[in-house]
């Protein structure tokens, strides 16, 4: 299976620091702004960077993949920035898909607590590794129950 996790400085410092290693040797580059017609008027222009073959994590469990960080621009002030970790190969073809997908991946988990959260369950993002995974246990009773609600009802 492919995966395509969002990974940020402060909870991947393995990572990081192969990618300011490879930044320093010239390794990581950007590719220059892509011109991209947005809806209506709105025009953005996206930068995407990369660095292939980066460990996720250390020692021999750590997982290859490729780094991608997309970075939008409209009039001149930067709108949106996102680093990647995907296990594909990423290529000039694939590269917005892969970052079009991401985004939808995160609008959903972001607009999907929202709902919870407006909705009177005040459900808060529980996530990390180890200990901290355990806290996903009433988020998902919770869901449990929403479901369990719709279907009587």
């Amino acid at each position: 299976m492919d995966y395509i996790p969002v990974r940020k400085p402060g909870s991947h410092k393995r990572l990081y620091e192969v990618l300011e290693s490879r930044r320093a040797s010239g390794e990581v580059q950007p590719t220059g702004w892509l011109p991209r017609r947005g809806r209506g008027k709105r025009s953005e222009r996206h930068r995407f960077r990369r660095a292939d073959a980066v460990p996720l994590g250390k020692g021999r469990e750590a997982l290859p993949g490729t780094w991608i960080e997309c970075a939008a621009e409209h009039g001149g002030k930067r709108t949106c920035a996102n680093c990647i970790f995907a296990s594909r190969e990423v290529t000039a073809d694939n590269r917005e898909r892969i970052a079009r997908a991401d985004r939808a991946r995160w609008k959903t988990e972001n607009e999907g607590f929202n709902c919870l959260a407006r909705d009177g369950r005040y459900t808060k993002r529980n996530c990390g590794p180890g200990k901290a995974a355990l806290a996903n246990v009433p988020a998902v009773l919770d869901l449990s129950a929403v479901a369990l609600h719709a279907v009587l009802q």
